[in-house]
């Protein structure tokens, strides 16, 4: 079970996005809306259509890398230390309180590095992006990694999109601060 969770992880970031392409053509042509039309539900155009892009893209994303938290947070739930539970347990803690004043503090290290890598992971969904939709319908899947791209290599004003890259360094750093500052107020169990 861990090797399927984990497999996408490990297909390459092209092949996946063709594959997605591929199951989500419109009309009849993806499996996706075959499916849905064998249940009487006529699927929509899942690339071409604003309001599905966007949700096509992060779909196919989260599925990806999905399998890389679940490793995370299993080896979090795993090696949690057995004789803090255990004395919480015999303090009289149960149930839902036994989570929130004792694992959830010992998994939070876990939890802000999945939050910071993931974080970071989604602003640099480019080739998603590039193969799945080019930035369309109409710019809405256009992030701000794909629009420097544009910019840079489309429109070729290659300053703008180096001050859109600073820009995108300096907001995945703050970003990155923040929840790293943030760590300490949500955590009460360090190593």
């Amino acid at each position: 079970m861990k090797a399927i969770v984990f497999l996408p992880v490990v297909t390459s970031g092209v092949a996946w996005s063709i594959v997605f392409k591929y199951l989500l053509q419109g009309g009849q042509a993806g499996p996706i809306n075959y499916f849905l039309s064998l249940v009487g539900i006529q699927g929509p155009n899942w690339l071409f259509e604003k309001g599905w892009a966007m949700l096509s893209v992060i779909v196919s994303r989260v599925i990806k890398n999905l399998g890389v938290n679940v490793i995370i947070f299993l080896g979090a739930v795993l090696n949690m230390p057995q004789d803090i539970i255990e004395a919480a347990r015999i303090d009289g803690a149960k149930g839902f309180t036994l989570f929130r004043k004792i694992k959830l503090p010992l998994l939070m290290p876990s939890v802000m590095m999945i939050t910071i890598v993931t974080v970071i992971g989604s602003m640099r969904v480019f080739d998603t992006i590039k193969l799945m939709t080019d930035g369309g319908p109409e710019g809405s899947t256009m992030v701000l990694v794909y629009y420097i791209y544009h910019q840079a290599f489309k429109m070729f004003d290659t300053g703008y999109a180096s001050t859109i890259s600073v820009i995108l360094f300096m907001i995945v750093l703050s970003l990155t601060l923040v929840q790293w500052i943030g760590r300490r107020r949500i955590s009460y169990y360090e190593n």
